[in-house]
């Protein structure tokens, strides 16, 4: 029997395709970049926050606040940040894992500088988008400049 008059077979060929197929996928899943986080994550906040700090400025403050400690103490402790952050003309960052708590804290600690008394003061905030209005209302009745950072980002439905 003549090798030419053999029959073939495609599955070799198949399994090669698919191979070649495989590797392509996973070469691209290795040069793309992370997903965003869904969930609350401090170094990746920092990062976030600290991608809207020019690169001239080799730190910023980044407030987070501690489930552990009151409402009140919180608010305290923030609202003196902001006033020393805006004496240095600063960045600060706030973040952390319950957001509605971070709104209120921030909310209630602005209010001590409603009449412009955070002038120099560039306020990073890493929040969902419901936020931003409050948020940015509150910043520049205060004087500051705001960011607003959408944070967590929400799940990428890509492929």
């Amino acid at each position: 029997m003549n090798t030419d008059d053999a029959p073939r077979s495609t599955l070799p060929l198949f399994a090669l395709a698919a191979s070649l197929a495989g590797l392509a996928l996973g070469i691209h899943a290795l040069v793309q970049t992370p997903p965003a986080p869904t969930a609350f994550d401090m170094n990746s906040a920092m990062e976030a926050a600290g991608q809207h700090v020019p690169e001239r400025i080799e730190s910023f403050y980044f407030f987070v606040p501690e489930v552990a400690k009151s409402h009140d103490d919180e608010v305290q402790e923030l609202s003196g940040l902001l006033a020393r952050a805006a004496s240095e003309g600063d960045y600060i960052g706030i973040a952390g894992p319950d957001t509605e708590r971070n709104l209120a804290e921030l909310l209630a600690a602005l209010k001590a500088h409603r009449a412009q008394g955070l002038k120099g003061l560039v306020l990073i905030y890493l929040g969902p988008e419901s936020h931003r209005g409050n948020v940015e209302t509150a910043v520049t009745e205060s004087g500051a400049s705001v960011k607003f950072v959408v944070y967590p980002s929400a799940p990428s439905n890509a492929i």
